[in-house]
């Protein structure tokens, strides 16, 4: 069973960047994509739901609201969310194409 806790993140990003998050990935490790008005982060060899992420807009960018993490430690780690956040991070910049994941 999957267990979520909120993570302290937030992150903002262009209407562009929005959009792009939005149509997701299917990477080796990764699926991220878009359900039900939230951003769903799952583990691809497991089909395990790592992070959820809602938005706010916010003038003209968009801004994370909630986002959760998996704390169930059979299904993730790490559990420390600084490491979270250095996680969730990199998958975004992936997404974005700003640098490559788990180089």
């Amino acid at each position: 069973m999957n267990k979520f806790r909120e993570l302290s993140f937030q992150r903002e990003f262009t209407e562009g960047d929005y959009e792009l998050l939005k149509k997701g990935i299917k990477a080796e490790r990764w699926r991220v994509f878009w359900e039900d008005h939230q951003l769903l982060f799952v583990r691809t060899w497991t089909g395990t739901c790592i992070f959820k992420m809602t938005f706010e807009i916010m003038g003209l960018s968009r801004v994370t609201r909630n986002v959760f993490v998996n704390i169930n430690p059979e299904k993730y780690r790490p559990l420390d969310e600084n490491e979270a956040k250095v996680e969730l991070n990199e998958i975004i910049d992936f997404i974005l194409k700003k640098e490559s994941l788990y180089e």
